[in-house]
């Protein structure tokens, strides 16, 4: 490869970079794997990453990407996950370490193949894959150079998503309690509304808020009462099942959300967490803490994020204001206020 062309397939690699949250990883890699498929002639292309205890594999074919997910590292696969060196078979033999059914495309004869590691400094193995069909060029020693350099594009594209995937956690998460902030939590409802409208399912939504944390912080500080905050999500998450989530909604108040639970189960369980913060969690004076809990369903009591959390917000406030430390659902006629210990 001259010069002029090689600093043309760089131009071309870095423009395919660009990372588009709303396209996913199949947006720069279709773009990555189309600029290295017609530099090389090659008749389609794949980006490999090791995923125990498989693989998965993005695609590129006749103007298409694809993602594939295989069950177990086989063949060429198994090689490029445990050495990363670089492959190369013009024309595909007997005893090749080369396995159509898992390192070949659906659909396509593969005459011959190059293989190279792609240089992440974090994450799992990934190599980048060139398969030639039997009408097509033949895949020989000038083919490494552009493989090499696509393989370099590839790196810095996935440690950008990797950075990318961390700024968006740090924007969607609390940074006093360190749980899922307003933002995971609206876009976490509208998903589970979503999946609970297709799979006629049900949630629950509770809102939590902190006991006359006012007169807390009045008597201890503020510093004393963002403690009291981060021990509280703490608790929350370690008492609540995996599946369901902890956020906090603003100030003082904090949101459940509880997947494929009815009203009456959520009451049950945020009945077990709100015991668990009263016998644990204790003031800088050793005072027991407690919280109130408004407990609403869906689709019963609301049908998205807003009127879910007002309905659970009512329910919160006949809790709080029939004497704190309770359970209620919006159904509740009368809430079972409970003395702290």
């Amino acid at each position: 490869m001259d010069r002029s062309r090689g600093t043309a397939l760089v131009k071309d690699l870095l423009r395919s970079l660009e990372l588009r949250p709303e396209e996913g990883r199949e947006g720069w890699t279709s773009r990555l794997l189309e600029t290295l498929v017609r530099a090389t002639g090659a008749g389609a292309a794949y980006l490999a990453e090791a995923s125990a205890p498989g693989w998965i594999r993005q695609t590129w074919r006749e103007g298409r990407i694809r993602a594939e997910t295989f069950p177990r590292l086989y063949g060429l696969a198994e090689r490029m996950a445990r050495d990363g060196v670089v492959h190369l078979e013009p024309e595909i033999r007997r005893g090749s370490v080369f396995r159509a059914r898992s390192d070949g495309v659906d659909g396509m004869r593969a005459a011959g193949f190059a293989a190279g590691p792609v240089p992440v400094i974090q994450g799992p193995p990934s190599w980048l894959v060139l398969l030639q069909t039997v009408q097509g060029s033949t895949l020989g020693p000038p083919t490494l150079l552009p493989l090499e350099l696509a393989a370099e594009a590839a790196a810095i594209a996935l440690g950008n998503e990797s950075r990318w995937r961390r700024l968006e956690t740090l924007a969607m998460t609390d940074g006093l309690t360190r749980v899922p902030n307003y933002r995971f939590l609206r876009r976490a409802v509208d998903t589970e509304v979503s999946g609970a409208l297709c799979h006629d399912e049900v949630f629950t939504l509770v809102m939590v808020d902190v006991d006359n944390l006012k007169m807390y912080n009045e008597a201890h500080g503020h510093l004393a009462g963002s403690t009291l905050l981060r021990d509280l999500a703490r608790i929350m998450r370690e008492s609540v099942r995996r599946t369901d989530t902890v956020g906090k909604y603003g100030g003082d108040e904090f949101l459940l959300i509880l997947p494929r639970t009815r009203p009456a189960e959520g009451v049950a369980l945020c009945e077990r967490v709100r015991r668990r913060i009263e016998e644990r969690l204790r003031g800088e004076g050793g005072e027991v803490i407690s919280c109130s809990f408004g407990v609403a369903g869906f689709p019963g009591d609301g049908c998205d994020f807003e009127s879910l959390v007002c309905a659970a917000d009512r329910a919160l406030y006949r809790a709080k204001h029939g004497g704190r430390n309770a359970v209620v659902s919006v159904t509740d006629t009368v809430p079972q206020v409970r003395e702290a210990a």
